[in-house]
């Protein structure tokens, strides 16, 4: 079975030497780079070309979800786990999005970071208990209704849909102004900045039909 290659990004040297013994104590893997800052990670890894990046949130430099994003961008193959003090699930949410795939607590058991990096060696999401009870209420919160009226549920959903405003207002039967105001009086509901964020939402909370 081939080594599967890891490099730790952290800005603490007692924390990397904590993770490296962690994981050398397993056979099949190696710890091929370590980095303490965002630019070093990105230098650290395009030089080592590892398979799974251990990834610190709070770096120097660039934030974590910065560098996991130049990371996928640079390296698409390249897997990332995310070790982190912080339980928020915005962090988590984006961090998602980018195409991270693990997600442990610094405050939780070290097997969990075991766990992590099986996972991510497979290609499948992990999370630790916390952060998984977390994500299991911010999902029952983000599915219980927000006071949009039947109509800008409709219209959120359509432009997840991917039609354009036009298209919609004659789908609909309304005026392009209409739905406009519709679309900003979600957005402000739901506390979004942008249409983006407004197709997001409708895909976590399953409005766009499969």
């Amino acid at each position: 079975m081939p080594l599967v290659r890891v490099v730790i990004v952290d800005d603490h040297d007692m924390v990397r030497r904590g993770l490296r013994g962690l994981i050398e104590s397993r056979l099949r893997y190696q710890v091929v780079g370590e980095a303490s800052d965002g630019r070093e990670a990105i230098a650290v890894v395009g030089d080592a070309r590892p398979d799974i990046v251990i990834l610190d949130f709070s770096l120097p430099l660039m934030d974590g979800l910065a560098v996991a994003r130049k990371l996928k961008e640079l390296h698409p193959r390249v897997e990332i786990v995310m070790f982190t003090l912080f339980e928020q699930d915005r962090v988590v949410t984006e961090a998602i999005e980018i195409g991270v795939l693990g997600f442990v607590l610094k405050s939780e058991d070290e097997k969990y970071m075991l766990e992590a990096l099986e996972f991510a060696a497979l290609g499948r999401q992990y999370f630790t208990p916390t952060l998984a009870k977390v994500r299991s209420e911010y999902s029952k919160a983000a599915t219980a209704p927000v006071g949009l009226s039947t109509r800008e549920q409709e219209i959120v959903q359509l432009i997840a849909e991917g039609l354009v405003h036009k298209n919609i207002a004659y789908k609909l039967g309304i005026s392009i102004k209409t739905v406009e105001t519709h679309r900003t009086n979600a957005l402000n509901k739901l506390g979004l900045a942008t249409t983006a964020d407004l197709v997001r939402y409708a895909l976590r909370n399953n409005l766009v039909p499969e």
